[in-house]
Parts: structure tokens; C-alpha cells; sequence
């Protein structure tokens, strides 16, 4: 009877370590939170978006072609604030002096502080063509203020005269070429420079178109020189004299000069100035 129980006790124990070994451990449970999004930054976003910059050139306000007198100026625009200004002053027909200056534009107070700049002296030949540039000096200095009329002021500290020079804005008309227009509203073209010398010369003698009827001497009138600002017409009197027109060609302003071979040793510019529009 002790041998059943002992039996019956065994058997429970082992079923009880066999309902123990096939349990199994639970899973831990899963956290079901949404994994939070990542954060992005806008600022770096925005700052690779391009954008137009703020500042512009300064220069470009004040870009085109100047004049004073017989003096011409040609102001452009190479970037970053910096000004090239070409500076031609016409001696003769045939000769000129020229500056080409360089510099930054302060825009405060619109002003090129310049040095380093060279002058040349430009000779042409009788076509036209250049015939030599000898650089007269390379160290100049000076300055050029800009205004808001329109205008800029040049200081050389090299000036024989010892005065600064007032240049002012020519309007220019962009379409087509300056030579090529004959119209009297955009700038003077050759024949028209010509033709209106010759009604001019007529106006003030009364007696030059008997003269030259008559053939008896020798009068003429011929284009001297021409580029993209100046008309330079010559008359050959009857005297002898060699009379030139300095023409701007976008104004119609004239100025005149008078050679007379044997007696001038050079041409010398008279006090005599008109428009040249007036007799077109």
C-alpha cells in the first residue's frame, strides 16, 4: 500500500515539472508610440533658396557720354563698383590728348579717386587712322565727382590750367548707328554736318557764293575728320585760309578753328561758336 502512494507521489511531480518546463516567458510588451518625426531646419532651407542681392553696382547710374568744351568722356562700368572713364581732349584735327582712368566709385560720396593713370597723345593721319600714341606721363592723380544733375566734375592734379572741368551728360539715342542717322532729331551725320557748314559760310558772307560761282578761286569743303562724338569739317577759303568746324555730333555745339599757312604755325581756335542745328 506505502509502494502505491510512494508511486502516485512521483507521478504528480513529474507531471508538475513537466508543466513547468513547457511554460513560456511572456513577451514584453511592444511600445506602440509613434517614433516622434525628425526636426528639420528650415533656416538652412531658406538659406539655400537664391535670392537677388540688395546692393548694385553704383556706377551704372552714372554710365554714357559726357562733354565740356572740346573735351569728351566716355564713363563704363567694369564691375564691383569700379569706373573706366576715357578723357579725350581734341588739340587739332589731327591730334589729341587722352586719359584712361581706372578706380572705385565711392558711393557715399560719388567720387573716383584715382592715380596711376596714363595721358597720350593720339595723332591721326589723313584717313582717319591712327598713326601714333605716345603716353606723355603714367603717374596721373586726381579725381572725378559725380553729381546728381547729370553732371561730374574732373580735378587733375596734373592740369596746366590749374581749374577742374564740368562735364555734362549727352543723351544718346540707341537705335541704330550714331554716323549712319539723317534725321535731325537723333545725332548729325556726315552729309549733314557738311552741308549745314557750307549753308552756314554762305549766311555769313553774302559775297562767298559769287565767289565761288565764278571759279575763279579756290573754295572748298570736305570732312576733315569723323568718329562717334565729333564732326570736324574743313573749309578752304578763297583766302587760303584753312577754316575747321568742330562738330559735336549729338548736340549740333560748334566751335571753330583757323590755320594760315606762311603766317599761323599752327591752328588756332577762334572766338566764333554757333550750333551747327540751326543751319541744317
Amino acid at each position: 500500500m506505502m509502494e502505491k502512494r510512494i508511486c502516485i507521489a512521483i507521478c504528480i511531480a513529474m507531471l508538475l515539472a513537466l508543466c513547468a518546463c513547457g511554460a513560456q516567458p511572456a513577451a514584453p510588451a511592444q511600445d506602440t508610440a509613434a517614433a516622434p518625426e525628425p526636426v528639420v531646419d528650415r533656416t538652412q532651407e531658406d538659406d539655400s533658396v537664391e535670392t537677388e542681392p540688395e546692393w548694385q553696382d553704383p556706377v551704372m547710374n552714372f554710365i554714357g557720354e559726357y562733354q565740356c568744351d572740346r573735351a569728351s568722356a566716355t564713363v563704363e562700368s567694369v564691375g564691383n563698383g569700379e569706373a573706366r572713364i576715357t578723357i579725350e581732349w581734341g588739340g587739332s584735327a589731327w591730334e589729341l590728348a587722352r586719359w584712361d582712368i581706372t578706380g572705385r566709385l565711392d558711393p557715399e560720396t560719388l567720387t573716383v579717386e584715382y592715380s596711376g593713370v596714363t595721358k597720350s597723345i593720339v595723332t591721326y593721319g589723313d584717313n582717319g587712322e591712327i598713326v601714333s600714341q605716345v603716353p606723355e606721363y603714367d603717374d596721373g592723380t586726381g579725381t572725378i565727382a559725380f553729381h546728381d544733375d547729370g553732371t561730374f566734375t574732373w580735378h587733375e592734379d596734373q592740369s596746366e590750367y590749374g581749374t577742374d572741368m564740368l562735364f555734362e551728360w549727352v543723351p544718346t539715342d540707341p537705335s541704330g548707328s550714331a554716323a549712319d542717322r539723317q534725321d535731325g532729331e537723333g545725332t548729325i551725320s556726315d552729309e549733314q554736318a557738311l552741308s549745314a557748314i557750307e549753308s552756314y559760310c554762305y549766311a555769313e558772307n553774302p559775297d562767298l557764293e559769287g565767289i565761288v560761282n565764278a571759279g575763279e578761286y579756290t573754295v572748298y569743303w570736305e570732312i576733315a575728320s569723323s568718329d562717334g562724338q565729333e564732326i570736324v569739317v574743313l573749309f578752304r577759303s578763297y583766302t587760303g585760309a584753312q577754316i575747321r568746324y568742330y562738330i559735336d555730333r549729338a548736340s549740333g555745339e560748334t566751335y571753330v578753328t583757323e590755320f594760315v599757312p606762311g603766317i599761323f604755325s599752327e591752328e588756332e581756335r577762334t572766338d566764333e561758336s554757333f550750333n551747327v542745328r540751326d543751319y541744317l
